[in-house]
C-alpha cells in the first residue's frame, strides 16, 4: 500500500505564501512531490491513470507560487522534466542571467533541439567555471546530439575523474559507448549503478536501450518498466516502452502503444523532433 499524501488547502497557501516566503517554498515542494509519490503508485501500463496525473500536475506546477534561490532553479528544473515549458521559459527570461540560469536556458532549448545555441551557452558558463559538473555534463550530452562520440566519453571521463559517484555521468558514458556499439561496456555501466542505485530510472532505461540495439528488444521490457515504475515521467523511458509494445506485433496492442506515446509527448512535445526512433538507443 502507498503512502497517503494530504496536500494543502490552496488558500491557506496563497494567504502564507504573503506572509512568508520560506513557509510558501516549503510547500510548493510538498505539493510537486506529493504528486510525485502518489504517481509512483501507478503501474506503467495504467496510462490513463498516469496522464491524468500528469495533467494534474502540469497544471499545479504552473499555478503554484515561485519559490527563490535554489528552490526556484529546481522548481524550474521540475516544469522543465514535466512539460510545462511555457512557465519555465518565462521565469528563465526574467532570472538574472547567472550560470545556473544559463544553463536551466540551455536545457530548455536542447529540448527545442537548439543545440547551437544550447552550445553557445554552456561554452560561457565553462568559460567562467570550467570544472561546473552541470556544464560538463550537458556538454557531454551536446557531443552526443552532434555524434562526437569519443569526445562525450573524454568529457564524461574528466567529470569521473573528480567525481568519480556521478551515475548521471557515468550513465552519458553509457550512452555515448552504446552508440558506438560497445553493448557490453554500456550494460556493465548500467548494471553497476542498478546494484549501486536500486531507484535509479536511468539505469534501468539504459540497460533497456542495450538490448534494443543489440537486437534482443523482447529483453528490454522488464528494465523499463522497472524505470517507470520509479520516474513514471521520463519521456524517452515512455515513448521507448511503447516501442516495446509495438514489437510484440500484436495488432490488439497498438492503442497501447498510442497510450504510452501520448505520455510521452505530453511530458516532450518534441520528442519526436529531437529524437526520433534510432536516437531513441532503438535501430530502425
Amino acid at each position: 500500500m502507498g503512502s497517503t499524501v494530504i496536500l494543502p488547502d490552496k488558500k491557506m497557501y496563497l494567504n502564507l505564501f504573503k506572509r512568508d516566503e520560506k513557509i510558501a517554498t516549503l510547500l510548493t515542494f510538498a505539493i510537486v512531490y506529493g504528486f510525485a509519490t502518489q504517481a509512483q503508485n501507478i503501474a506503467p501500463d495504467d496510462a490513463a491513470t498516469a496522464l491524468n496525473r500528469l495533467k494534474q500536475i502540469q497544471t499545479d506546477l504552473s499555478k503554484t507560487p515561485v519559490g527563490t534561490g535554489d528552490a526556484k532553479i529546481k522548481q524550474i528544473d521540475k516544469m522543465l522534466a514535466l512539460g510545462v515549458w511555457g512557465k519555465a521559459q518565462q521565469l528563465i527570461n526574467a532570472a538574472p542571467q547567472t550560470s545556473p540560469y544559463k544553463l536551466l536556458k540551455a536545457d530548455y532549448l536542447i529540448l527545442h533541439n537548439n543545440y547551437a545555441a544550447a552550445e553557445a551557452l554552456v561554452n560561457t558558463v565553462l568559460k567562467a567555471e570550467p570544472k561546473s559538473i552541470k556544464a560538463l555534463q550537458l556538454k557531454a550530452t551536446l557531443q552526443i546530439q552532434a555524434w562526437l562520440l569519443p569526445q562525450a566519453i573524454i568529457t564524461c571521463k574528466s567529470i569521473l575523474k573528480t567525481n568519480p559517484t556521478s551515475e548521471a555521468t557515468s550513465i552519458l558514458m553509457g550512452r555515448a559507448m552504446l552508440l558506438q556499439k560497445r553493448y557490453a561496456e554500456s550494460l556493465a555501466i548500467a548494471k553497476k549503478i542498478e546494484k549501486q542505485n536500486p531507484v535509479n530510472a536511468e539505469a534501468y532505461q539504459l540497460e533497456a536501450d542495450v538490448y534494443f540495439w543489440n537486437q534482443h528488444p523482447e529483453q528490454a521490457e522488464a528494465p523499463l518498466k522497472k524505470s517507470l515504475a520509479i520516474n513514471l515521467y521520463n519521456a524517452d523511458a515512455r515513448f521507448s516502452y511503447g516501442y516495446a509494445i509495438w514489437r510484440r506485433v500484436d495488432a490488439t496492442q497498438l492503442n497501447a502503444m498510442a497510450a504510452q506515446w501520448e505520455i510521452a509527448l505530453a511530458v516532450n512535445p518534441c520528442i519526436f523532433l529531437h529524437t526520433g526512433i534510432g536516437a531513441m538507443g532503438i535501430p530502425t
